[in-house]
């Protein structure tokens, strides 16, 4: 009985074996090169989102100057390779090959390979679909305006559906890496690792953790051995830059004006630090991988996707930031719902009018239910309030006053009502705490400084 246990223990540990790298690595090419076709269409969905804004209530600043006619009729498969030396297509075509000669891989690989094409077919078929809703219907009414932001939303989902499925696909692949004694490999592996949290982190808008990934990032680039050819040389100097970009962004974030209206970390994540870490500008992964192949027996590494962002109008009928009433407020209130307000000593300073407001227990949970009253208007009521935090999404008015009064429906089990209102404010999370009882409401002015640093 205990042979026979052995035996049936050891079959599949002999199977898992036989799937090397020859097996797995084109996944990993399959996706970094969908990835590539992805850059190309996302340049063209902030395209169409400026052509929008022409028509509604902002700036537009055209990004880039290609269209669909100077494009294949299919990014991803290409078939005069354009764009690559093996398309996206063809990684796939390879990848169903290596699914048919080891289907122990196909069981995990298979489902998020599908899913993977249908989210690239689709944002491919997305960019078709765009430009001709742009130029059938009337761009100066509401509605049509509306169809076409519920379009470019759909390329926000894709991009999102696409980064998760990438993440899945490389934990899977990652199950079949064998230890290795090799210190460059252990060092590159550790560098890409701690820049994949770094995006995430940009991506996340989570700039608490920026300084530890940062710390490690330099202790990862530090244990890269000494030497080597030009791919070590250009991984080095390409680590630093995007170092530099992270140090840039905790210190004094630069933002172009083309990109003014994303916001920071999209303009970090995106702009700034992306091409010198993907394919497509010959980035740190592309030299990471060609040491790699020469070393064999080991996986490739994955690049990080774009995400993709909608830039919606003040217009309240196709945005989903709510607009007060009363476009323009001379003076605040002095009393609301029978209560004295109490202006906060500080004033909250964005530079946009478009916000997004976190709102979220100051400290532990305990049983505060609030409203919150925007420009003269409940944006939030009765709302019980917990440790996560609550996205709040307001367009301020662009001139006047803009205020936010807590309102305490009760005070919880440790008076009074306490709530920390956290957005972003040049490139960086601040903070304010608000407290109103049962007699009094707190209220806080919003000031917009549009300047540049």
């Amino acid at each position: 009985m205990r042979k026979f246990f052995i035996l049936f223990w050891l079959i599949p540990f002999w199977s898992f074996a036989q799937v090397n790298e020859t097996a797995i690595n084109p996944f990993i090419e399959y996706t970094n090169e969908s990835i590539h076709g992805m850059l190309i269409i996302h340049r063209m969905l902030e395209n169409f989102n400026q052509q929008l804004n022409k028509f509604v209530d902002l700036e537009s600043n055209q990004v880039n100057f290609y269209g669909n006619d100077d494009l294949p009729k299919n990014i991803f498969e290409d078939a005069e390779h354009f764009f690559y030396d093996t398309s996206p297509y063809e990684w796939y075509q390879i990848c169903t090959q290596k699914e048919k000669e080891h289907p122990e891989l196909a069981r995990i690989t298979h489902p998020i390979i599908l899913q993977m094409k249908r989210c690239s077919d689709e944002l491919n078929q997305l960019r078709f679909d765009l430009e001709r809703l742009i130029k059938s219907v009337d761009l100066n009414k509401s509605p049509n305006q509306k169809l076409v932001y519920k379009k470019l939303s759909k390329g926000e989902l894709l991009y999102d559906q696409f980064f998760t499925l990438k993440i899945k696909m490389e934990k899977s692949l990652q199950k079949y890496l064998l230890p290795t004694s090799d210190p460059l490999i252990n060092s590159l592996t550790s560098l890409h690792t701690t820049f994949t949290k770094t995006f995430s982190a940009f991506r996340d808008k989570d700039e608490s953790h920026l300084p530890e990934l940062e710390a490690s990032l330099k202790q990862s680039l530090a244990k890269i051995p000494g030497g080597g050819g030009r791919e070590l040389h250009e991984i080095r100097t390409l680590s630093r830059e995007i170092i530099k970009d992270v140090e840039e962004y905790q210190n004094n974030p630069q933002i172009s004006i083309a990109y003014k209206q994303y916001g920071y970390f999209y303009f970090y994540h995106n702009v700034k630090m992306i091409n010198k870490f993907n394919r497509y500008g010959n980035g740190l992964v592309y030299f990471i991988n060609a040491i790699l192949k020469k070393r064999g027996n080991t996986l490739l590494m994955m690049e990080i996707p774009h995400y993709f962002k909608v830039i919606y109008p003040l217009k309240e009928e196709v945005t989903p930031f709510m607009a007060s009433k009363d476009e323009r407020i001379e003076e605040t209130p002095e009393e609301l719902e029978h209560r004295l307000i109490i202006a906060h000593e500080q004033k909250i300073k964005v530079d946009h009018t478009q916000v997004e407001f976190l709102i979220f227990d100051h400290k532990e949970q305990d049983g505060d239910v609030l409203s919150l009253n925007f420009n003269g208007d409940w944006v939030l009521e009765n709302y019980a309030l917990t440790t996560k935090p609550f996205p709040l999404k307001l367009s301020l008015n662009n001139s006047g006053k803009n205020f936010l009064i807590l309102h305490a429906v009760n005070t919880g089990s440790r008076p009074p009502n306490t709530v920390a209102v956290s957005y972003f404010y040049k490139g960086k999370r601040q903070q304010i705490i608000l407290n109103s009882d049962l007699n009094t409401s707190e209220m806080i002015e919003i000031s917009i400084d549009d300047t540049d640093n």
